[in-house]
């Protein structure tokens, strides 16, 4: 009860919708093949669109969610503000309509939580634009229930992550044949090994030959303000191996 309290007090009375409540889905509690719990609807009941807030504001500066910040503390108003100003809409002073909404979408016959999707719409109608939020949550339970991934761990190199990336190209190579590989390489990859012992390094795809592998890209960005980067002056150093996985990775 504490966390939960922790965590109204940093919403605002427009912004409850935020904590998604599952209760209203009108669904049911299923099993996933790891025996996780998994939120089920009835074919042709599946959510598609959850409302959680809206708002009226004034481009560009978006005084109104700035005023409720201030007066209410809300996290979610600074956020959704910030965001919205980080998009460099240019469109000149005029009054929006901001709708934020809870998105889901069907994979393999399971409906998933996709996003929280914010759609920004000129008061007159003349133009409407959006942004993409991704879902992710750190409980499994969680995870699970709303079809989500789990949030990437902050330390790159660490067993967790490069497990994680084995399973993924391990997972590949059972869903996809031979005639699947890519035939073109970017000029380099980082081998991660066959188990996490292994030292990371960074290899030239050049040296492979003819031999044709299965690599995956991530999108995300790990560690703090110092980031790993690759110069001349340590690039042989990252042939052989990285360094401590314990320090910020990109």
């Amino acid at each position: 009860m504490a966390s939960q309290a922790s965590t109204v007090q940093f919403l605002c009375k427009n912004c409850q919708g935020i904590r998604l409540d599952d209760g209203v889905l009108d669904g049911f509690a299923g099993q996933s093949e790891d025996g996780y719990p998994v939120l089920e609807f009835e074919s042709g009941r599946e959510p598609k669109r959850v409302q959680v807030v809206y708002y009226e504001d004034l481009l560009p500066d978006l005084s109104g969610l700035l005023q409720s910040h201030q007066d209410t503390q809300c996290a979610f108003c600074r956020y959704l503000r910030e965001a919205i100003l980080r998009a460099n809409i240019e469109v000149g002073p005029r009054e929006i309509l901001i709708s934020v909404q809870y998105r889901w979408f069907t994979e393999q016959d399971e409906e998933n939580l996709s996003c929280l999707s914010v759609a920004l719409t000129s008061v007159q109608g003349r133009w409407k634009k959006y942004l993409f939020f991704k879902v992710e949550s750190n409980e499994v339970d969680v995870a699970s229930w709303l079809g989500i991934h789990r949030c990437p761990e902050p330390a790159v190199w660490c067993p967790e992550n490069i497990e994680w990336v084995q399973d993924l190209l391990e997972t590949t190579d059972n869903a996809a044949n031979s005639s699947t590989i890519p035939r073109g390489l970017p000029t380099r990859l980082i081998d991660v090994g066959e188990t996490w012992t292994c030292s990371p390094r960074i290899m030239h795809t050049a040296d492979l030959g003819e031999q044709r592998v299965r690599y995956c890209a991530l999108s995300y960005c790990w560690g703090g303000q110092k980031m790993l980067r690759r110069s001349s002056r340590r690039q042989k150093s990252r042939y052989r191996n990285f360094a401590s996985a314990s320090q910020s990775r990109r």
